[in-house]
Parts: structure tokens; C-alpha cells; sequence
């Protein structure tokens, strides 16, 4: 189901993906796959997000964290992280935001993210610092 949800997004057929997508969430919950539900809620995520649905795209993205740091899928978590920060920063939760943003950086770092990533969350968060006092 998520590969075929993937297919789906690509030919921007949003809808049936995130439709295969919850499908696959509840298979991945009911066997208790921590990793690929965390995967699952991203992918759903970030359809989401392109479809300006900030504030549910987050709260996804927050519960797929949750999935990545029983996974021990180090990389994913960084994503994940990343995403959560540039979030933040769309929807104003910048408090949220810079913790998290502080999380992703030393997960990108540990899992030697591309010199790209990194820069752009440093970025977001002195974005984000920027705006909380």
C-alpha cells in the first residue's frame, strides 16, 4: 500500500494516496511496525504540507517522531525532525519549534546529513530564534 501511495502521489493523484497511505497506518499500528508507521505518517505528512494543510501535517509529523525514536532509525528521525522545524516556523509555533530544531541539528549532524540540510535547518532555526523573544 505505500508503495502503491507513493505511485499515486507522484501522478499527484494526492486523494488515493493518502487514502492507501491510512490504510497502511492502521496495518503498521495494529502490528506494532514502529519504522514504517513512522515512514507512513511522513509520507502522509508531507502531501499534506504541499497542500498548504500545515497544521495537520504537523501534528503528523509529530507523531511520526514519536515512531522514529522507538524505531532507533536514526536518519528518519532527523528528517522527521527537520520537517517538524520548518513547520513550526509556517505555523507560528516557534517555541515548539526551536526545541526542535535544536533536536534536528545534532541528529543531522550524528547521521552526517548533507552539508545542503544541515545549512538550510540552521536556517529555520535562527529563523525561529529569531522570533522568540
Amino acid at each position: 500500500q505505500v508503495g502503491l501511495a507513493r505511485c499515486l502521489k507522484l501522478l499527484n493523484r494526492t486523494d488515493e494516496a493518502l487514502t492507501e497511505l491510512r490504510k497502511a497506518e492502521r496495518e503498521f499500528g495494529r502490528l506494532g511496525l514502529m519504522g514504517p508507521l513512522g515512514s507512513c505518517l511522513g509520507t502522509q505528512a508531507n502531501i499534506l504540507s504541499a497542500q498548504q494543510r500545515y497544521d495537520e501535517a504537523l501534528e503528523l509529523n509529530l507523531k511520526a517522531e514519536q515512531c522514529m525514536r522507538g524505531s532507533g532509525q536514526r536518519v528518519w528521525l532527523a528528517t522527521c525532525l527537520f520537517n517538524i522545524t520548518r513547520l513550526c516556523l509556517v505555523t507560528g509555533r516557534v517555541s515548539l519549534g526551536v526545541e526542535k530544531g535544536r533536536q534536528a541539528l545534532e541528529e543531522l549532524e550524528h547521521c552526517q546529513a548533507p552539508y545542503q540540510m544541515l545549512s538550510t535547518c540552521r536556517r529555520l532555526l535562527a529563523e525561529l530564534e529569531k522570533h522568540q523573544y
